[in-house]
């Protein structure tokens, strides 16, 4: 059976239920006793005789070999030594309390599930997960690593944090650009194919053998700004933001284009010639998405937010590690 409150003195705020049956524990008595200030209305919360109390108290006392409670007069006060261990174990009984409130209320955490992109998401999410479920302790934080932004990623309490460029996207889905990094068109120094310090065009790359390492199609800017598809007519793999693919490329003499930050992670930059070209190739996106329904939720918000945040200031900070 279950009786009432303790109240909480001062400043602190333990709001906890306490049993009136013989399960409580000498320092749960004890902790009563703090906060009821004396051994009567300890007694009379916990509906029990208050030589009950000072029982309990004396054997915790014996068992800490430590003097907790002293009389100042008529009254009970607690000593140095008592009042340090009222404080150490206050949070950890208000942690205890809660989680039986939860099992005994069936009351599960909300579960929020993110899915991110292997390179740029991982990255990211390496970095802030921990700090992210300690943030948000009243929230399950399910993760999970996907190659490309699909359906299930944009159910109800789901995020997804990578590149959706090469994916159909839905109309309503919200979609928040967080980092964006120049691409790198390269090849091998010894490519034949390739002249060294010769301006290109997009349309001279066509009939080139091309790896596409950026995991979505790519485009380049006219001098207009409107934005074109490169349909390459040779192209040997497209794998994502893939080392191996990259590898691949200098190894077999093949142009490849990938984003700044995933190449300079690689050991080739020394085995490798930058292209220059005369149109402006796209930009290379981190995006955050998510639904509607997702975002409306108060505590999803919280978290969303939360993560945007803490991204736009790591990449920030991470581009300036780039080089060029």
């Amino acid at each position: 059976m279950l009786i009432a409150r303790i109240i909480p003195k001062g400043t602190d705020k333990m709001l906890s239920v306490l049993p009136r049956s013989s399960d409580l524990t000498d320092r749960e008595i004890f902790l009563c006793f703090c906060y009821c200030g004396t051994l009567s209305k300890a007694a009379a919360i916990l509906d029990t005789h208050p030589s009950k109390i000072s029982r309990a108290i004396k054997y915790l006392e014996h068992k800490l070999d430590t003097q907790l409670v002293q009389r100042n007069g008529k009254k009970l006060v607690l000593t140095r030594e008592g009042e340090h261990y009222r404080d150490s174990i206050t949070q950890a009984f208000k942690e205890i309390l809660a989680e039986e409130y939860i099992l005994k209320k069936k009351i599960f955490k909300k579960t929020i599930k993110i899915y991110y992109q292997n390179i740029p998401g991982r990255l990211f999410m390496e970095n802030v997960l921990n700090n992210c479920i300690v943030k948000f302790p009243n929230i399950t934080i399910d993760y999970e690593i996907m190659p490309y932004l699909t359906s299930d990623c944009l159910k109800d309490n789901c995020v997804f944090i990578g590149n959706g460029r090469n994916t159909l996207v839905p109309e309503d889905t919200i979609r928040k650009n967080i980092y964006s990094d120049s691409l790198l068109i390269g090849s091998s120094i010894e490519n034949p194919e390739i002249k060294k310090g010769y301006l290109y065009n997009i349309e001279h790359l066509y009939d080139k053998k091309i790896i596409n390492c950026s995991s979505y199609v790519m485009q380049y800017l006219d001098d207009t700004g409107i934005s074109h598809d490169t349909n390459f007519r040779n192209i040997l793999l497209s794998v994502g933001q893939s080392v191996d693919s990259i590898k691949f490329g200098v190894q077999n003499k093949c142009l490849f284009m990938t984003c700044h930050y995933c190449f300079h992670r690689t050991s080739f930059s020394d085995q490798v010639l930058q292209i220059p070209i005369k149109e402006k190739i796209d930009y290379y996106y981190i995006d955050i998405f998510y639904n509607q329904n997702t975002r409306d939720n108060a505590e999803n918000k919280m978290v969303i937010d939360y993560l945007y945040r803490e991204a736009r200031a790591f990449f920030s900070s991470f581009r300036k590690t780039l080089p060029g």
